[in-house]
């Protein structure tokens, strides 16, 4: 996972170098961005490879009041992708 996502950090830098230019500021952001996402992947590689010998399913779970407002969550980013597709095909017409 992180040669992959390295190979894609780098595919993007030669992509925008080739499309736009780039101030200082966006270059060392994105590589910042590239190397935090590549410790996310290693630390959480060891916990996915035991998850994937784990039997898979959904069962039901209860965190308590961290379930409702995570729910609340959830609905709320579903009703705004709602808004944003009915915004985008009114731009369309």
């Amino acid at each position: 996972m992180l040669l992959f996502e390295i190979w894609v950090t780098l595919t993007d830098f030669l992509e925008e170098d080739r499309t736009r230019r780039l101030p200082a500021g966006e270059r060392v952001m994105h590589a910042v961005m590239g190397i935090t996402y590549g410790v996310f992947l290693a630390l959480l590689y060891p916990h996915a490879a035991t998850w994937w010998k784990m039997d898979s399913g959904f069962r039901a779970a209860d965190y308590g009041a961290l379930s409702w407002i995570l729910t609340a969550f959830a609905a709320g980013v579903f009703l705004s992708g709602l808004r944003d597709l009915t915004a985008s095909r009114r731009l369309a017409q």
